[in-house]
């Protein structure tokens, strides 16, 4: 502001002005502003000026990095975020609120373009005097290194509340699971010998029985499979490979339940870090929820696209879909709408895609299908240095 009013002294006396003195001022504010860009252009955060339309009138260097851009690249006149952000959710993000006008906002924000990042982003207007027109500072700090720590400590602790459960449930259900499945055999062998009227009332019993008994076995070993999976092993391989693979094991299910899979699978889609046997389980789990989905049959398309440095898979049903009330909850353990479910497959699928540092979306409408989108950064190997050679 103190900056302002004196360049308004300034534009008013120009013509008492003589030209060398309006020579240093030029100087002067010319040497602070480039001051001031160097001080910006020093900050680990990213920062932005924006009118309320969007358009970008300044960009540091932070900026750039965050944003993956080049450090030589200039704005034009027309410059707007549309052009200089890639990721559209934190375009979205932040004209909502220039449309808004707050005067100060803070959040943070997941970004997938040009990578996958965790932003705290902070806007600020400049103006107090309640113009529409005014300008925002745009404040972009890189957070991702401690959102992963924090997300790695609380899935450790969820990991290890979870396997100390696992274990006494085995003990606890799995033991007396056993004997009750041994006594079930022993009952049916004794009916033998009974008449056939007996047997077959008892045998009805039995049956429910022995099914539940079945049913709380499955659970007790799909919990455990949940709650002690191994190390994810990075390798380099090919996701549409592995896409295949998934479809090539299911297809007796499909065919019996007459279901077709349309592949749009893009042939650009480069080799990276993934672990192709937990990546196998994830596109069976989302297949195998398509099928239950579909008990008429129907279509599953599956695809793959790459988006700068981050593969995007797609599985889109046309069967039941998921009810708005069920949807957030569907990523959460033992929540299921299937009466033999054990509520534990996405929950799976939902820890394997964040181990490779990945995304997953779900859009469903009842009665239309259900759509997955998976997100995976294509991280590459590391190139190893030459080793120097040993001079005799």
């Amino acid at each position: 502001m103190a900056e302002m009013q004196f360049l308004g002294k300034l534009f008013g006396r120009i013509d008492r002005i003589d030209r060398a003195s309006l020579l240093d001022c030029i100087r002067a504010l010319t040497a602070e502003n480039e001051s001031l860009k160097n001080v910006l252009d020093c900050l680990d955060a990213g920062v932005l000026v924006l009118d309320t339309t969007g358009k970008v009138k300044y960009l540091s260097r932070g900026a750039k990095t965050v944003l993956g851009l080049s450090h030589s690249m200039t704005l034009r006149n027309k410059s707007s975020i549309h052009e200089i952000i890639k990721d559209e959710e934190l375009r979205r993000f932040l004209m909502e609120h220039l449309r808004l006008g707050d005067y100060v906002f803070q959040d943070e924000i997941e970004i997938l373009m040009p990578r996958h990042l965790y932003l705290s982003v902070s806007l600020s207007r400049l103006d107090e005097t309640g113009s529409s027109s005014a300008d925002y500072a745009v404040l972009l700090q890189d957070v991702t290194l401690s959102k992963e720590r924090d997300r790695k400590m609380r899935q450790l602790q969820k990991l290890d509340v979870l396997t100390r459960l696992a274990g006494g449930i085995a003990h606890e259900i799995g033991n007396p699971l056993n004997s009750i499945g041994i006594h079930l055999k022993l009952l049916e062998r004794e009916l033998g010998s009974a008449d056939s009227a007996t047997q077959k009332k008892c045998a009805e019993l039995l049956e429910v029985l022995q099914s539940e008994a079945r049913r709380l076995d499955r659970l007790v070993k799909n919990f455990l499979k949940a709650t002690r999976r191994k190390s994810a092993v990075f390798k380099s391989e090919s996701v549409n490979e592995v896409v295949e693979g998934a479809v090539g094991l299911m297809v007796p299910e499909l065919k019996s339940a007459g279901i077709s899979v349309e592949f749009k699978l893009a042939k650009d889609l480069p080799r990276f870090l993934l672990d192709g046997e937990k990546m196998r389980q994830v596109f069976i789990n989302l297949i195998k929820n398509s099928i239950d989905a579909m008990p008429k049959g129907g279509g599953i398309e599956i695809g793959s696209e790459r988006q700068d440095s981050v593969c995007v898979l797609i599985f889109r049903d046309q069967g039941s879909g998921i009810s708005d009330r069920d949807l957030p909850h569907i990523f959460e353990a033992y929540y299921t709408t299937k009466k033999e479910g054990a509520g534990l497959g996405l929950m799976i699928v939902s820890g394997i895609v964040q181990e490779h540092g990945g995304k997953i979306e779900v859009q469903s409408k009842v009665g239309k299908g259900t759509l997955f989108r998976i997100y995976l950064p294509m991280r590459r190997e590391k190139l190893q240095l030459p080793e120097k050679p040993v001079r005799g």
